[in-house]
This record gives structure tokens, C-alpha cells and sequence, in this order.
């Protein structure tokens, strides 16, 4: 991060020199992403050792990664001959302090090393940061989006316009909140305008 920040500034000192020098956009793609990043890398730190069990039911569960032994291609065979399609979501509980979010953290770096063609999608939604809210759930997607445009450069202008969609519906619904005073009729007809822009939300993003 701190490379690709010092290579942005020298960018802007020695532009005008006519070097042969990367491009301000691709090193702002790659910052971003490492900005992302960042928060992973510091939980994982450099000395993560272990989990190598668990890791391997999380990369089998996702199916990028090559699998790591003949029991998981005869697991990931099975599946594909069902079409089990739909996987019901893969939880990691356990007490504080034993590593869930450091185990997380690396399973997602090891894949975000992949590259966009490889990589999968994934979102970190910490809810440490006052801005996700999970009472408004598109705080949640709007963030989601806007790490998935960082991840998938490709999809960056569509997510953008709809990550732009997202923030003119948190505005409208602040503002509805803010009306306290409204007819009790009025709030309930605004309420469902707003549920009906979240579907219509939701299913852009999907």
C-alpha cells in the first residue's frame, strides 16, 4: 500500500519528463484494491500458521482453488453430478479470541491473489464501522459494491451507478425518518415506496 501510494506521488513529479511510466489509473485501480485488502492483511499479519483443515473445507466450499486431495475432487464431483446448486451458507463460529476473523481474512487474500479471472466475489463487512448499520441492510450492499469494483474492474461502472442508486435511497430514507411529525397514513405509504426501491435494488445487484 505504501508502495503504491509513493508510486502515485512519483507519477506526478516525473510526468512531465516523458518516461516510460505506468499508467495514474492503473496504479489507482491497484491502490484501491490494496486499500481493500489492507484491513485483511492486518488481521492475517505475517506470521499465520495452522487451520490448514479448515482452510481446506472453505476453499471446497467455494471451488476456485484446485482441490487439495482425492477426497475433495470426489466431494466437488458429487456435487457437480446433483447440481446442487444452491449450498446453504457455510458458518465459522466459536468462542472470542480463537481466530474466526484471522481464518477468514486469509482464506479471502489467498483467493484475492487469483486475479480477476480466478478471483471470487466476496464482500468484508465489519461491523466495528459505524456506517453499516444492519438495520439498513443497503449500507450492507452499498459497501458490497463498492468492494466488488475494486475486485472486478470490469463490472466498475455498472456497480458504480448502482452503488450511486444506493446512496440516493439512504438520503431519501434519512429524510423520511426525519419527518416525525407526518401523517400517520403518509409514513406507511412512504415505508412501502421504500421497500419497493430496495427490491428494485436487490435485484440489480443480483
Amino acid at each position: 500500500l505504501t508502495q503504491l501510494q509513493g508510486t502515485l506521488q512519483a507519477i506526478g513529479w516525473l510526468g512531465p519528463a516523458n518516461l516510460d511510466l505506468p499508467g495514474r489509473d492503473e496504479v489507482q485501480r491497484h491502490l484501491a484494491l490494496a486499500g481493500l485488502l489492507s484491513p485483511l492483511q492486518t488481521l492475517v499479519g505475517d506470521h499465520f500458521i495452522g487451520r490448514a483443515e479448515e482452510l481446506r473445507r472453505l476453499a471446497d466450499y467455494v471451488e476456485v482453488l484446485p482441490a487439495s486431495s482425492l477426497r475433495s475432487q470426489l466431494t466437488r464431483g458429487v456435487r457437480r453430478v446433483l447440481r446442487l446448486a444452491e449450498k446453504p451458507p457455510l458458518m465459522i463460529y466459536g468462542p472470542g479470541g480463537v481466530g474466526k476473523s484471522t481464518l477468514v481474512a486469509r482464506f479471502a487474500l489467498e483467493h484475492a491473489d487469483l486475479g480477476p479471472e480466478r478471483r471470487f466475489p466476496f464482500a468484508y463487512l465489519s461491523f466495528d464501522r459505524a456506517d453499516l448499520i444492519p438495520r439498513q441492510p443497503l449500507t450492507l450492499l452499498g459497501e458490497a459494491l463498492r468492494q466488488l469494483r475494486m475486485l472486478f474492474p470490469a463490472a466498475g461502472e455498472e456497480a458504480l451507478s448502482l452503488e450511486q442508486a444506493i446512496q440516493v435511497a439512504l438520503v431519501a430514507q434519512s429524510a423520511a425518518d426525519q419527518q416525525q411529525s407526518a401523517l400517520a397514513r403518509s409514513r406507511v405509504s412512504t415505508i412501502q415506496q421504500m421497500r419497493a426501491d430496495e427490491r428494485d435494488l436487490l435485484e440489480r445487484f443480483a
